[in-house]
C-alpha cells in the first residue's frame, strides 16, 4: 500500500476550492400580497349599539377595535383613518349614505359596518361590506352572528368578520 502526503496544507486546499467554483449571480424572490396592485381604500364605521344592555358599551368597544386592527395589519387595504370618516354610524344598508363616505377626506372605496348588540348574555352582531362605487347594488358582503357574550367571544366575531 503506497501513502500519499501532500505539502500543501489543507486550508489552502480549501481556499483553492472556492476559488475555482463558479460564482453565480444572486436570485431574489419577491413575496406578499397586492404586488403590483393598488391597495383598497378601505373605512371602517364604529358599528351602531343597539338595545340597553350595560354590556354592550365595552364589549362594541373590543369588537370595534379588534375588526379596525384586523383590517389593518393584513396589508390589503389602505385604511381610512378614524378622524377621517363620517360621523354618522350606519347600522343597516338602509341608514348608509354611500356619498358620505366615498367623498373626501374618506375617499372610501370600501366601508364595513353594522349594528351590534348584547341582550341576555348574547352577542348578536349584524355587520356589511359594501362598495361605495357600485350604487346601484352596492353590498359585497352581509353577515350575521349570535354567539355567548364575553370579551373574547366580541374579538372572535370581529375576527371572523374581517375573515
Amino acid at each position: 500500500m503506497k501513502v500519499f502526503l501532500c505539502s500543501v496544507p489543507s486550508t489552502a486546499l480549501v481556499a483553492i476550492f472556492f476559488l475555482a467554483a463558479p460564482a453565480y449571480g444572486q436570485d431574489w424572490v419577491r413575496t406578499g400580497t397586492n404586488l403590483g396592485q393598488a391597495r383598497i381604500r378601505m373605512a371602517v364605521a364604529d358599528f351602531k349599539p343597539v338595545g340597553a344592555d350595560p354590556e354592550t358599551p365595552s364589549l362594541k368597544a373590543t369588537f370595534d377595535a379588534t375588526l379596525y386592527a384586523d383590517l389593518a395589519n393584513s396589508g390589503i387595504f389602505d385604511m381610512v383613518s378614524k378622524t377621517m370618516a363620517p360621523q354618522s354610524t350606519p347600522g343597516s344598508p338602509q341608514e348608509m349614505s354611500l356619498p358620505q363616505w366615498s367623498a373626501a377626506p374618506a375617499n372610501a372605496e370600501m366601508v364595513a359596518f353594522g349594528a351590534f348588540s348584547s341582550n341576555n348574555g348574547r352577542l348578536n352582531v349584524s355587520g356589511w361590506l359594501d362598495d361605495t362605487r357600485n350604487t346601484t347594488s352596492p353590498q359585497v358582503l352581509g353577515k350575521q352572528y349570535n354567539e355567548a357574550a364575553s370579551q373574547d367571544m366580541a374579538r372572535t366575531v370581529a375576527h371572523r368578520f374581517a375573515d
